[in-house]
């Protein structure tokens, strides 16, 4: 996500440029080729995504149109099929003398088993679901076709996503109008440029004008373009300075340094899970990143019509805010204010008075954890998406923490998490197998099936439907060799399970299916406990 700053989890901007060099003498056949993809449809970074396209094509059109050479451009700005990406750049037949531009906005991530920092490109399945395809792959799919001048740009996260949860193929207007200034970034330099828009284990951030690091970039490179002898390297320097006070840190590496891009910090990065949004939150575990998290799990349906457009420069103004009392009373009270009313209890019209005097008499910041705990309480439980429920708990304990441990009246009995412990435990275990031990077409339910999940309570007619439900997307290559004869014994007592204490043992049974290669890490360190929840339930 993207402030206006916004944060957004699945945002990271890599750039790769290939083939610059200057002083040669240019073929009048020369032509610039482009592929832009952007996930402009998506309810909450769509709007950014859209932006960053038409920054890019205009800087395109500006080139071909003062250089004179031709630009043939292909646009995925609708479905992106990775499949479709993936052909595109494969069949793309430049010229040795050609310009090529790759450019992606949209979600981004990394796994802990990703060698290098450049992030993944989340696209969508052939079938359903989503794709994730290597963004140095194109690059190097690219570069073996060995135009004059490449250009691979990807706007998107590099934050850290659970082992296997996504199927990942690896590997404006111009200024002051120069002519020789584009041409001799555009069509006679040569070299190689491999950039990020934030290090391994960051978000990165958008804004009314477009995603950051895009805007930043634009605006570098139309100041070299001013100049009469602009280098790359100057755009990169300008491009690549901290954004967000240091919280989205753009990355760079020319030439030879290239091959020098392994992560060197591969393990210590938290895993993120792929929220209903775009993982627009700020790092830490201040007052402004306890409300951006809350607030990220809180679907658009539930908002006012124009915090869509104001919570861009929402998100940025909490981030800059940390630490300033009065700026982020602000910001909660604005927050809460485009919260609809049929989303939220309906005791808290009588109560919403009192909460706004305690807001605006805080005397600390940490005197608001009280009232933040008190606007998520008013929210109606189901309000929230899925996720919620299992992020829930953490979060609490964070707010307690920054209240110093004890916490007001406002929340010292804590709510039921949304689902029970049959459906927590359920939605824990699908979470731990692979994705690509899922049939394909799960991925388009999936969001529904753990909203039923948290709708069912202690449903169990509901909860052993579900469970027969997921079960059944298990590819059998992901299970035992032995679970097609033990299955419909499992099926047959599922499907008449009456209580509680028989879906457990199901539920137990379908997980002890699983082969263990096909479950992630972060659930194989989890199995001991998880099963010693299932078998405490009653």
């Amino acid at each position: 996500m993207k402030p206006g700053v916004s944060f957004r989890a699945l945002l990271t901007v890599s750039v790769l440029i290939g083939s610059l060099c200057a002083g040669t003498q240019i073929a009048v056949s020369q032509t610039i080729h482009a592929i832009l993809v952007g996930n402009t449809t998506d309810p909450n970074i769509g709007y950014g995504d859209k932006l960053d396209l038409d920054l890019i094509r205009g800087l395109l059109q500006d080139a071909s149109r003062i250089t004179g050479a031709p630009l043939k451009m292909k646009i995925f700005d609708d479905k992106i099929p990775r499949s479709q990406v993936m052909d595109t750049v494969k069949n793309l037949t430049p010229g040795s003398n050609d310009t090529v531009v790759f450019f992606y906005t949209g979600h981004g991530y990394r796994m802990r088993s990703f060698k290098e920092k450049w992030p993944a490109m989340a696209l969508d399945g052939d079938r359903g679901g989503s794709a994730g395809l290597d963004l140095k792959w194109a690059y190097d799919v690219l570069k073996k076709k060995n135009p004059r001048f490449l250009l691979v740009m990807a706007d998107a996260c590099n934050s850290v996503l659970p082992e296997g949860s996504v199927d990942t193929y690896l590997s404006v207007s111009a200024g002051g109008e120069n002519a020789a200034s584009y041409r001799k970034l555009f069509l006679e330099h040569k070299g190689g440029i491999l950039a990020s828009s934030s290090v391994p284990g960051q978000y990165s951030y958008s804004g009314t004008s477009g995603s950051q690091f895009t805007v930043q970039f634009i605006s570098s490179i139309k100041s070299e373009l001013a100049l009469p002898n602009p280098t790359w390297k100057a755009v990169m320097t300008k491009a690549t300075r901290s954004i967000m006070g240091g919280q989205q840190q753009p990355q760079y590496a020319m030439d030879g340094a290239i091959g020098e891009n392994r992560d060197p910090n591969p393990v210590p990065y938290k895993e993120e899970e792929i929220y209903r949004d775009d993982d627009s939150r700020p790092s830490g575990k201040m007052f402004g990143s306890l409300l951006v998290t809350m607030e990220s799990n809180i679907p658009y349906s539930a908002q006012t019509k124009q915090w869509t457009g104001m919570r861009p420069g929402w998100i940025g103004r909490v981030a800059q805010a940390e630490g300033n009392l009065e700026k982020m009373k602000t910001e909660l009270l604005l927050f809460e204010k485009h919260i609809l009313w049929n989303a939220q209890k309906s005791e808290w019209k009588q109560r919403r008075d009192a909460w706004v005097g305690r807001v605006k008499s805080a005397g600390s910041v940490s005197k608001l954890a009280d009232p933040l705990m008190e606007v998520e309480g008013s929210i109606k439980e189901g309000t929230f998406i899925s996720l919620w429920a299992r992020e829930r708990p953490g979060w609490v304990q964070n707010v307690k923490n920054l209240s110093g441990g004890g916490g007001g009246d406002s929340y010292r009995e804590e709510r039921p998490v949304p689902g029970g412990s049959f459906g927590n435990l359920l939605i824990e275990f699908e979470e731990g197998v692979a994705g690509s031990a899922k049939s394909d077409d799960w991925n388009r339910g999936r969001n529904g099936w753990k909203s039923e999940v948290v709708s069912a309570g202690n449903d169990v007619s509901r909860l052993r439907q579900l469970l027969l439900d997921f079960e059944s997307h298990i590819d059998y290559a992901a299970q035992k060799s032995d679970w097609p004869q033990r299955r419909p014994q499992w099926l047959n007592r599922t499907g008449s399970a009456s209580t509680i204490s028989v879906l457990k043992e199901s539920l137990a049974q379908a997980e002890d299916s699983m082969n263990t290669s096909d479950q992630t890490q972060s659930w194989r360190q989890r199995r001991g406990s998880w099963l010693r929840e299932v078998q405490g339930l009653r």
